[in-house]
């Protein structure tokens, strides 16, 4: 299967063609200019052979040599390998709103494009499920039927625009029921539907399609994009950018119609959401997904592409390089020394993009051991921040908490953003935490905090590890004491038997305790006093900000 990953740089081809055409204006006045000199015969006489031939020839070599780069920047990707991939998954479709009104601004940069990317991370995130995607506007129509073919999924996403609706209008109804008319399962299964819209709906029949579709055990869930204010529509047409108009030439405002959206996703026994609380989505979605009846099936995928674009950077660069053999300048065989540098090394980095790759999908099918081997491998290529962290998590899958302990403290040396970091000591947390390690779990939420101090899910695995942390100091000086009075017992029952024939002590003597050593590490009772004060106010002040955990105690992975 071939394919462009990113099409959309294909416009730039209008740009090379106002070049061309500008070029012959600028030739055909440099003419006329030339003619002011005498006759055209005579004035070609006194050309140099430089300026007749090789002009010409440089002219083209530029202009494919900018059409070779616009095709490497457009990627053409092979789809080499066609696999049988076994999996345990459910059938989600998303259903994404591409009227008018998603052109709206009231969401920057628009509705549309913030509803896009949210798609795009839907689909990254349920890798391992099926994916259909259903566009709509005054139609539905199904773009892609069930499939786990993510990437032609997200190359869907990334090129669709409102123009590309046949009819404008909004039809949920349509898209609901379109999304049940296709079953090919063989044994009964159960889907999920998510809606992505602003919420006008010019059919009105969405909420009984929405009870249909849930008869079955199915479930719908809607994210409203956009705005209870609103904004105006902007609209392209062949005359410039206009604005959408009401029937007294007006300008329209589109408003979130999140009422609406409510009410469809209640007929579907879902949630409704609006599109600012993405945490909250993945996790309620996820949730009901769980509830939904699975199956084992074999895919087919055509995922596993190989980019092509080195190839065209490779062409371009001979274009631009034969332009100067013609000129007198020192060392051009170096510009050919530097083309062969050049290939070999973008021929070492293609194959651990394409090991890292690899691993992604093994990764998103659940298959963790495999997908570990692959960033493995990656990693002995290429050592960088990817390949150790992906690895990390991979590791960290599989339970193996303290090799994936290992690999993530690896790779802190291996990026300085602090996004990397971020992720990288929460994931660190983790595996400290699940291996008990509650005082080195709490020191690497903390420093996850320093990249980014607002994360909720971060905040509250720090305090249920603190909380753990305190427990366990708590018990250890327990098993401390306990195992201190043992020794004092034992001492105390060898003192007896040695002074049996010792005259009696009188049993009201109080017996004085066994001085314990000095613990240089136990805070002063004034110090642990205020550190506690401290603790219990930033309790307070996070409980008023965050949702507390559900009281399991083990800490979820960040999914990245």
């Amino acid at each position: 299967m071939f394919r462009f990953e990113n099409p959309e740089y294909f416009y730039l081809i209008w740009g090379i063609l106002f070049l061309i055409i500008l070029q012959y204006f600028f030739d055909k006045q440099s003419q006329k200019r030339t003619l002011l000199f005498g006759q055209s015969d005579m004035v070609s006489q006194l050309r140099t052979k430089n300026n007749s031939g090789t002009y010409k020839n440089q002219k083209i070599l530029f202009f494919l040599g900018l059409t070779f780069l616009m095709i490497a920047l457009s990627n053409p990707q092979w789809g080499n390998k066609k696999e049988d991939i076994k999996v345990e998954r459910a059938d989600i479709y998303i259903a994404l709103d591409i009227s008018n009104s998603m052109n709206a601004t009231d969401i920057i940069p628009s509705r549309l494009e913030k509803a896009k990317k949210f798609t795009s991370d839907l689909i990254n995130y349920f890798k391992g499920n099926r994916i259909g995607l259903i566009f709509f506007a005054g139609n539905a129509y199904l773009q892609m039927p069930l499939t786990v073919d993510y990437a032609s999924a997200l190359m869907y996403v990334k090129t669709i625009q409102t123009s590309m609706a046949p009819t404008q209008g909004s039809s949920i109804g349509e898209a609901i029921a379109l999304s049940h008319k296709f079953d090919d399962n063989k044994e009964p299964s159960q889907k999920a539907l998510i809606i992505i819209s602003d919420g006008d709906d010019h059919d009105g029949d969405a909420e009984s399609e929405a009870k249909k579709f849930s008869k079955k055990g199915n479930v719908i869930f809607t994210v409203g994009v956009g705005t209870e204010k609103g904004s105006t529509i902007p609209i392209l047409s062949d005359e410039g950018e206009d604005l959408a108009r009401e029937d007294d030439g007006q300008p329209a405002i589109s408003k979130l119609n999140f009422p609406k959206l409510k009410s469809i996703a209640s007929a579907g026994k879902g949630n409704a959401f609006v599109l600012d609380d993405v945490g909250i989505i993945y996790s309620k979605i996820q949730k009901k997904l769980d509830l939904l009846q699975k199956q084992h099936a074999e895919m087919y995928s055509y995922s596993d592409f190989n980019s092509y674009f080195f190839i065209f950077v490779l062409l371009a660069f001979i274009c631009f390089v034969g332009m100067l053999f013609d000129l007198k300048i020192p060392g051009k065989w170096s510009y050919i020394i530097l083309l062969m540098i050049f290939s070999s090394q973008k021929s070492q980095t293609q194959s651990s993009h394409n090991l890292l790759k690899n691993g992604d999908k093994l990764y998103g099918m659940n298959r963790f051991l495999e997908a570990e081997r692959q960033y493995e491998e990656a990693g002995k290529k290429e050592p960088t921040f990817n390949s150790f962290y992906n690895r990390g998590n991979a590791l960290y899958q599989q339970n193996k908490y303290s090799k994936a302990e290992q690999v993530y403290s690896d790779a802190i040396t291996k990026s300085d953003k602090p996004e990397d970091l971020y992720k990288l000591y929460h994931n660190l947390g983790n595996s400290f935490y699940n291996q008990q390690k509650y005082k080195e779990s709490v020191n690497a939420y903390k420093s996850a905090l320093k990249y980014n101090s607002t994360d909720k899910e971060t905040i509250e695995n720090l305090l249920k590890a603190r909380k753990k942390y305190q427990e366990q100091k708590k018990q250890d000086k327990q098993n401390q004491n306990k195992n201190e009075k043992s020794d004092e017992k034992k001492d105390s029952d060898e003192q007896k038997n040695s002074d049996q024939n010792s005259p009696s002590k009188d049993n009201n003597e109080e017996k004085k305790p066994k001085n314990n050593p000095k613990n240089t590490e136990n805070l002063s009772k004034e110090e642990a006093e205020k550190l506690m004060e401290i603790i219990e106010n930033e309790d307070k002040k996070v409980n008023k900000k965050i949702r507390r955990g559900d009281g399991q105690q083990k800490v979820p992975q960040k999914p990245w």
